[in-house]
């Protein structure tokens, strides 16, 4: 519902789509041969009319109805024996991350077909699904319809992720290019944008079921226009694809790509050392672990009693010993705890406090070499008002190079912010979620620090800084990045 008709060219699901769509989600097929359009109840798949029509024996799927309103693309299947199941013997069939799905069976050669015209346009495409039953490689081809021949082909072997799956594709015709998120799994889809035509079917000859919850199909290119992850969070999000504890950020790109990791959660999957180092009221240094997968309150607060504690270095956890954020300054440094209770944010986590009472801060410098990279920030501006100013200057003479305000609206609380730098274009794109204060940033001398300043009249908290030489955008890693960061933190 948050895009324009004109540009749904195709919505398939079994949840409502658009708030306006008044007809059914699917004509199905019961075993005496009866077809009933089934709707909805509020937003979900009305179960009760799809059970009473079993009467417990097995329902197809004759149509899936396309909810875009006025393009009528429906996908359909005249074939019974072809006809994926959505009642198997009286019971609904469930994808692994416990919503409803059509079975597409390799048993029947189960299969819907439409053909759609995308006039060569931009497109964004979804779909989600489960191919737990499925083994060996997932293959993505670029066909001309024309002659048949292949124009292009990408193959993925199927990791331990394939039970809860969200496919997307994003393609920009100008320049003929098409790309394909996958995390580590799939089955297997087609698409021939030489022609502008869509299918999507699973081959009989594969021994394996899948089971597709939601396919839409829209006339741009979402990347391009910067909304990609809030439109995959929310398909996520609804169809429980992404746990808290599903991948850790780190774990998501290379090695080599990860500058640093600074949190006050488990950020890679191996990593089991100290996060942060803290001195109590007596000025007694402890370094502090995790606890599971967040930092270990319990050994905090046993730490510093009914007193206060203070960070003085908060530790990498790529295990690089010369970048680390750090403060020998004890009134500069910012709290974890304060009278014996760590402090906790907005968004029901534990946060580092800079107060501006006391002028903390943590500042570490690191040389970029000019490359690419992209860093993430989690914050609660507690008392923030005003905008947040992006300012690029030059550290030599501190002259400010160029500078962006962004109005603060009413949402600093929970708090998301995004820089990617492309260095070959020199571009830097500043996307901030809600909102938040001052962050400032030397594209010149290539050396970022991170810092609340008195002048900014504000007290907030930060969980969690991530620093990556390359932008993720361009190997199709930013929306899943800030995916599991807004979904770990409540961000949402």
């Amino acid at each position: 519902s948050k895009y324009n008709a004109s540009e749904i060219l195709a919505a398939y699901s079994l949840r409502k789509l658009t708030p306006g769509y008044s007809g059914s989600a699917i004509l199905a097929r019961n075993s005496s041969a009866s077809e009933l359009g089934i709707g909805f109840t509020n937003a979900d798949l009305n179960q009760d009319m799809l059970i009473d029509h079993a009467a417990s024996g097995d329902v197809s799927v004759v149509k899936f109805y396309d909810q875009s309103m006025n393009n009528g693309n429906d996908l359909e299947q005249s074939v019974v024996a072809q006809q994926p199941l959505i009642v198997e013997s009286g019971s609904v069939s469930e994808a692994a991350y416990g919503k409803l799905g059509l079975k597409f069976s390799s048993s029947i050669f189960s299969g819907l077909e439409s053909t759609l015209a995308l006039a060569n346009s931009d497109f964004t495409l979804y779909l989600v699904f489960d191919a737990s039953e499925l083994d060996g490689e997932m293959t993505f081809e670029i066909i001309d319809s024309n002659t048949s021949a292949v124009v292009d082909s990408l193959v993925h072997e199927l990791g331990s992720k394939k039970d809860k799956v969200l496919l997307c594709l994003y393609y920009d015709q100008t320049d003929s290019n098409l790309m394909i998120r996958l995390p580590e799994w799939s089955a297997g889809i087609s698409f021939d944008p030489s022609t502008q035509m869509l299918g999507v079917k699973f081959d009989g000859s594969y021994d394996f079921s899948v089971y597709i919850s939601e396919l839409i199909l829209l006339a741009k290119n979402l990347i391009k226009e910067g909304v990609d992850v809030d439109s995959e969070l929310e398909i996520k999000t609804y169809w429980n694809l992404y746990g808290k504890d599903t991948v850790y950020p780190l774990d998501l790109v290379n090695t080599l790509d990860v500058i640093g990791g600074f949190s006050l959660r488990k950020l890679k999957g191996d990593f089991d050392g100290e996060i942060i180092g803290i001195l109590n009221d007596s000025d007694v240094y402890s370094e502090i672990g995790l606890d599971d997968d967040l930092v270990n309150e319990v050994a905090i607060e046993t730490h510093i009693g009914t007193g206060d504690a203070k960070v003085t270095r908060w530790i990498n956890q790529t295990g690089d010993e010369d970048i680390v954020f750090e403060q020998s300054e004890e009134s500069m440094c910012p709290y974890i705890a304060e009278s014996g209770t760590v402090t906790y944010t907005f968004y029901d986590r534990p946060g580092l406090k800079f107060n501006e009472s006391d002028l903390s801060w943590m500042l570490n410098e690191y040389e970029l070499n000019g490359s690419d990279y992209s860093i993430y920030v989690v914050a609660d501006i507690q008392n923030g008002d005003g905008n947040i100013t992006l300012k690029v200057f030059n550290s030599t003479n501190g002259q400010i190079l160029s500078e962006q305000i962004f109005d603060t609206g009413d949402f600093t609380r929970k708090l998301l912010i995004c820089l990617y730098y492309n260095n070959s274009s020199q571009s830097l794109t500043f996307r901030i979620q809600n909102n938040s204060k001052v962050f400032d940033f030397d594209i010149n001398q290539n050396m970022f620090a991170l810092y609340t300043d008195e002048t900014c009249q504000f007290e907030g908290c930060i969980s969690e800084l991530l620093i990556f030489a390359n932008d993720l955008r361009k190997l199709g890693k930013s929306s899943q990045m800030e995916t599991n960061i807004k979904t770990y933190w409540d961000l949402i």
